[in-house]
């Protein structure tokens, strides 16, 4: 059987100014062989292959917007690099960032999402807030 996810987090998740902050998903909707875990708020690549993955983070406001937001997949503790959701100041519940890769990972790679604000915090809504991921054969 094919892994897949879907996840959400079911709480604001503060993001401080200038500062690599996880994204913690801490529910499933679905989670095919349990490759997603939330507890560490990650999916970890059961077998070599092509997966598909996307996340959508909305923007809730903490008083002073941030200049700039940049969101990305990180894998095992480094930048993906196969691109990021990026945006100039957000708006508050308006502003949501989405991103889509289709990558190569090998058994026991970790994946997770992370963001940063620049020069001001605030927060990942938590009811507009999802990631997700399956393998492609």
């Amino acid at each position: 059987m094919a892994p897949k996810f879907s996840a959400y987090t079911n709480f604001d998740n503060y993001i401080a100014a200038n500062t690599w902050t996880k994204i913690q998903f801490n529910n499933t909707d679905s989670n095919d062989q349990n490759a997603f875990d939330a507890g560490n708020n990650r999916f970890t690549a059961p077998f070599v292959g092509i997966y598909a993955l996307g996340f959508s983070l909305r923007f809730r406001t903490n008083g002073t917007v941030p200049t700039k937001v940049i969101a990305a997949f990180f894998k095992n503790g480094a930048e993906l690099g196969r691109g990021r959701a990026i945006s100039g100041a957000p708006v508050d519940d308006v502003t949501t960032w989405n991103l889509t890769v289709l990558t190569a990972l090998a058994a026991n790679d970790v994946i997770d999402v992370r963001v940063i604000f620049a020069t001001n915090d605030g927060y990942v809504k938590a009811d507009q807030s999802h990631l997700w991921g399956h393998y492609v054969p």
